[in-house]
């Protein structure tokens, strides 16, 4: 159905909300949640080959490592899990997450790299041509790591990049579900995306900034999924309310301010739900999915005249670690990202997260969709929601 609003006024409208609330509030705003426990894992360092024990000594000299990384994965025990694996602190990277990956490729290409490590989504992928990433494959050491039986398929770990060896994706799941107010949504009549379009939601659906982060990979599978009309029906028709902070978002369909929000992260949401507040994530009865790698695409910065970051030694600590089993558990735990790996306790997941055995998914984590289809679907709404 088409919106019967002006276009004009409805876009005028989304862009200023927009505005203000990027001006009030920040992504990277959410308060610390209580930690999961951690779960027994396998010795992760078991037939370690004999210059581990040097790499691990001098990583542990260097005595830190600096991570780019999401605000979620900060505020959780992520960090201290590693270095009592370990021995080496976490030192999270400085600036606004939106930002990091601009001041990275500056850095790199200027020779003055702060960053040792980023987990994150796909946007690096454009330096692997400009020969701004590390190989990490090569990095890999460890059998629990590169033993391929230890990973979904029998074939080793995935990657994002086609050449297999610079972007680690060590997360796919499912992205791209609706939040709902569990005391008042009936997820049982949810039964198609075009329910989003009724009526009854104009003006009550709330969403994280479709031009950016994880507004813009559910903005970006609408549109290659369902097409530029059902889109526009979307954002502009239903009148969609835009923020870029990740806890109000969820907080307005907790307290009824909204009854549908788009773009938000599970390890957000849980936090609210162990709280004891009424919202879930629901995927209609029927219709396409989205696979995401989410935020844990692991990937290393390399200066461009080939030097190394800061501290290299207890940078591929972190890589082996964060591949192997105990990286995977501490990792999923704080995200609640299903692995790619294959020997991992799940039963921290949320079930709305996991692929369906009966439902299609576009997978927008591989490399072509993202560096070309992505991209011009962002172009296109640009140019309809600015």
């Amino acid at each position: 159905m088409k919106a019967t609003t002006p276009k004009f006024l409805a876009v005028t409208s989304f862009v200023a909300a927009l505005t203000l609330l990027a001006g009030c509030s920040s992504g990277d705003s959410a308060e610390p949640a209580e930690s999961p426990d951690a779960a027994p894992v396998a010795d992760w360092q078991e037939g370690a080959p004999a210059e581990w024990a040097e790499i691990l000594e001098k990583g542990q000299a260097e005595g830190e490592v600096v991570l780019d990384s999401s605000p979620e994965l900060q505020q959780s025990d992520f960090a201290a899990r590693f270095e009592a694996d370990t021995g080496i602190k976490i030192v999270s990277a400085a600036g606004e997450s939106s930002a990091r990956y601009t001041a990275m490729e500056q850095e790199a290409q200027a020779n003055q790299l702060s960053i040792d490590v980023s987990l994150g989504g796909g946007t690096e992928l454009g330096m692997i041509d400009q020969g701004l990433l590390q190989d990490i494959k090569a990095q890999m050491i460890l059998p629990n790591v590169t033993d391929p039986d230890n990973w979904v398929g029998g074939d080793g770990p995935t990657w994002m990049d086609d050449e297999g060896k610079y972007m680690l994706r060590s997360s796919n799941y499912v992205f791209g579900w609706a939040i709902v107010n569990s005391d008042t949504f009936d997820a049982e009549e949810f039964d198609s995306w075009d329910d989003l379009l009724d009526p009854k939601y104009k003006g009550k659906i709330a969403t994280y900034d479709p031009l950016s982060g994880p507004g813009q990979a559910v903005s970006a599978f609408f549109y290659d999924a369902l097409g530029e009309e059902f889109v526009e029906d979307l954002y502009v028709g239903q009148e969609l309310v835009p923020t870029t902070d990740r806890r109000q978002l969820i907080e307005w369909v907790a307290r009824g301010t909204y009854d549908i929000a788009l773009g938000g992260t599970q390890a957000e949401l849980e936090r609210f739900a162990r709280e004891g507040l009424p919202v879930t994530g629901v995927m209609p009865r029927e219709g396409i999915g989205q696979y995401t790698g989410g935020s844990g695409v692991l990937k290393q910065p390399l200066n461009a005249n080939g030097s190394l970051t800061p501290h290299p030694n207890a940078a591929q600590v972190f890589i082996n670690w964060f591949a192997s089993t105990a990286g995977q558990q501490a990792y999923g735990d704080a995200m609640l990202e299903v692995t790619t790996r294959n020997d991992v306790d799940l039963s921290k997941i949320p079930d709305y997260v996991k692929p369906e055995e009966d439902r299609e998914y576009i997978d927008t984590y591989e490399e072509h969709w993202y560096t070309v289809v992505r991209n011009e679907v962002a172009a296109e709404l640009r140019t309809m929601l600015e």
